[in-house]
């Protein structure tokens, strides 16, 4: 599957290839079908001149003048008028409906396009405001609550016991508000990711993981040399590790999980997140739970100009691969 996914583009330009039209080649075409149907024509008018075909349906014909027989070949040749006629009627019709599909198509894939980057766009805008307002509650709260924790363990000094008991407490409740506060930051935008950046703050995550599911064991493999990367690329491989591990957790019921980062063998400007776990799988096309995770990281993926794969069975577990050129992130971030 992975060797695959860096050969998608050329089979598609190859795929495009194929089916595309060329106005000219079609004119051609049909000249040269009128031509044969021209021939066709001369060589009965031929025919029919050389054995005196006129005559001699006249000659059957003339016994049943009663039935008017012999007027069968004038009706005929009107029947065939009439269904040149119809026929060029309805290619005029199948023409206009396949010029007004492909036209649909082209508008539904301008707004699939802008709908993507316009969700691109908003998710950047979110991700900068996560940023920010966690850079805000980390200075302003921050210092607040060390310093109240600072007097409340003053005070606890004191030989006041009440006192003492009371600013005990006061330095447990801050403490706890830092903590959930922490997790909150962490929501928000993982602090490692700006700090030491995608395989540190990966490697965090898997760990904080493994804490809270000892029995499933997670091994990670993460390249060294990813540095220096895209801001939405950091983000979405980070979100798209933290998804799929989530759902592992909830769904899966996995001994073992493997996390991968790095680049591509085949193509060294593709960078490669893949989770695979050995849980129990599902089947994608009768699959509803847990869909809108799946759609979200799709979703993500794309806006980001990457490809998303997912492959699954029942009692195979799942193997999830986002694949990220960077050369395009690059120009788009450019753009």
């Amino acid at each position: 599957m992975l060797e695959k996914l860096s050969s998608w583009p050329k089979q598609l330009r190859a795929s495009l290839r194929k089916v595309d039209t060329n106005p000219g080649d079609q004119t051609s075409r049909e000249k040269h079908d009128m031509v044969k149907a021209a021939a066709f024509v001369l060589l009965i008018y031929l025919f029919a001149w050389k054995f005196d075909i006129a005559e001699k349906l006249a000659l059957l014909t003339a016994e049943y003048e009663s039935m008017q027989l012999d007027e069968l070949p004038i009706a005929i040749l009107m029947a065939a008028l009439a269904g040149i006629w119809f026929s060029r009627r309805r290619m005029q019709e199948i023409k206009l409906e396949a010029g007004l599909r492909a036209e649909a198509e082209l508008s539904l894939a301008k707004l699939l396009k802008e709908n993507r980057a316009l969700a691109a766009h908003a998710r950047e805008a979110q991700e900068l405001e996560r940023r920010r307002m966690a850079q805000d509650i980390h200075d302003d709260m921050g210092q607040y609550l060390t310093a109240i924790r600072l007097d409340a363990r003053s005070l606890s000094k004191l030989e006041y016991p009440v006192v003492a008991n009371r600013a005990e407490r006061i330095g447990l409740h801050a403490e706890h508000v830092q903590k959930a506060i922490k997790n909150l930051l962490h929501r928000l935008r993982p602090v490692a990711l700006d700090e030491y950046g995608l395989t540190d703050a990966i490697r965090h995550l898997v760990k904080e993981w493994r804490k809270q599911h000892p029995e499933i064991s997670c091994r990670c493999s993460l390249d060294g040399n990813c540095v220096d990367l895209p801001d939405i690329i950091n983000v979405t491989a980070y979100r798209i590790v933290q998804e799929a591990l989530t759902n592992i957790s909830r769904h899966a019921d996995a001994t073992t999980v493997l996390v991968h980062i790095g680049f591509s063998p085949e193509d060294h400007d593709m960078l490669q997140v893949k989770v695979h776990d050995n849980g129990k799988g599902f089947n994608p096309s009768g699959h509803n739970h847990n869909g809108f995770g799946l759609v979200a990281m799709r979703e993500r993926v794309t806006a980001a100009g990457g490809l998303f794969l997912m492959q699954t069975e029942p009692d195979s577990g799942v193997r999830i691969l986002a694949a990220f050129p960077l050369s395009n992130t690059t120009e788009q971030a450019g753009a």
